[in-house]
């Protein structure tokens, strides 16, 4: 339970006897596979944010200040405190490996609510009042997930996990804020690391797993998996596991477990191409698997292209390289704008393997 103003009591009175000695303190405990089908995501957006909104969840919305309200035996009272604020920001760093422990985890709010604070207090009858807000909004949840969906007719996610499926998974690896040393490939001539290639036999790096993905290079799941979790080992191995990096690499692979965790996808699951458009044609005639660049089409033959105007509202430069990877359609003003922009600070020719580099999705700055 949490108060911005010292409206918690000390217990006296409470769902335990006051002045002997103390009942044993018991965390709820929520069975395993009691949530159904309820995603994190979902139990996040349909649960603790709706009770988050309640009049009563003013008392729970932060972690109890002992201090401030007075309250020096509330430690010794409440041996696991927990609030709503603590809970979401669990969510967010996606701390819980299911549903059941986070709904654990909301049910210990109201338990220690109701343990320290009288019966017929503000604060307990407001526990009270939550608490079967939230049960009832659980119940229903849980009923409307699991009822069996309806047979989706010649979906590609019948014959597999399609790709467009893993794509925010690895979004949410790149993003991550630990992730920095492993999005792109290790430069060890760079970094003088010229012993590298003979400890990592295998380097692996999030950006490459991207490519391979789009290509179609993993058969099933657990392949990507095998890929993936290979970039936390090269680190720890190289690095070690007391070093910051190895730290870090530690970290992303419990973050990744709980990712595919929450995902539901099953290990022996088979990886589908997306086949909502055509793939395009590689210059030999055969098909490729490789998404479309954003840049317009790179001069072929001998033909000489037409240089285009750099307008005046061009951006530096040096952001050249940013502007490539901004997203661009290919057509209109901003393919244009960028396409001029990357004449101006390469040339045609450094142009042209500009856009091979985009076409293997090598996400690394050329070199200047």
């Amino acid at each position: 339970a949490a108060c911005s103003r010292p409206l918690l009591l000390r217990r006296c009175g409470g769902e335990s006897h006051c002045g002997g000695a103390m009942s044993t303190y018991s965390r709820p405990q929520v069975p395993a596979g009691s949530c159904g089908a309820i995603s994190l995501r979902l139990a996040g957006r349909d649960l603790l944010k709706p009770i988050s909104k309640m009049d009563q969840a003013f008392y729970f919305l932060q972690p109890v200040d002992v201090v401030a309200l007075r309250i020096p035996d509330y430690p010794t009272i409440v041996r696991e405190p927990m609030d709503l604020g603590t809970i979401e920001k669990k969510l967010d760093a996606s701390s819980y490996a299911t549903t059941e422990e986070f709904v654990a985890d909301v049910k210990l709010v109201w338990y220690n609510a109701r343990l320290y604070n009288p019966v017929g207090s503000v604060v307990h009858e407001a526990a009270r009042a939550l608490e079967k807000a939230f049960d009832d909004r659980l119940e229903a949840l849980v009923g409307s997930c699991d009822r069996p969906a309806p047979p989706a007719p010649d979906s590609d996610a019948a014959d597999g996990v399609p790709a467009s499926k893993l794509r925010p998974l690895l979004r949410s690896l790149q993003s991550h804020a630990r992730s920095k040393p492993f999005r792109v490939p290790v430069d060890y001539v760079a970094l003088n690391l010229p012993h590298y290639p003979t400890i990592i036999t295998q380097p692996m790096d999030l950006a490459t797993v991207s490519s391979n993905l789009e290509r179609g290079r993993y058969g099933t799941v657990a392949d990507l998996r095998r890929d993936i979790d290979l970039i936390w080992q090269n680190a720890i191995d190289f690095n070690g596991p007391t070093s910051w990096i190895g730290a870090d690499a530690s970290t992303l692979r419990e973050h990744t477990k709980r990712k595919f965790s929450q995902s539901g996808f099953a290990d022996t699951a088979a990886i589908a191409l997306d086949a909502a458009a055509p793939p395009p044609a590689a210059a030999d005639g055969r098909t490729s698997s490789v998404r479309t660049p954003c840049l317009p089409p790179a001069p072929v033959g001998g033909a000489a292209a037409a240089r285009p105007t750099l307008p005046k509202t061009a951006p530096p430069p040096l952001r050249t390289w940013e502007a490539l990877r901004c997203g661009a359609d290919g057509s209109g003003a901003a393919a244009q704008l960028v396409r001029a922009c990357a004449w101006e600070r390469f040339g045609e020719t450094r142009l042209a393997s500009l856009h091979a580099s985009l076409q293997l999705r090598l996400y690394r700055p050329p070199e200047r």
